[in-house]
């Protein structure tokens, strides 16, 4: 993506919060996907402490 559209993209979100703060842009909501299908770890127990420290800070999604 170009990066004035990009600028262009993330200037418009910053002025709405419901937008802003619940997803980006063309992803929708985050939700947790299976360990069997995730690229973050090879580790079953890492995997299941991160997603507990997402639901614990909803901010960092």
């Amino acid at each position: 993506m170009a990066g004035w559209l990009a600028d262009r993209i993330l200037d418009w979100a910053e002025s709405r919060p419901a937008i802003r703060d619940y997803y980006a842009v063309g992803t929708g909501q985050w939700r947790p996907l299976p360990y069997v299908v995730n690229v973050l770890t090879h580790s079953r127990e890492r995997y299941r402490r991160s997603l507990r420290y997402y639901a614990d800070y909803p901010e960092l999604q």
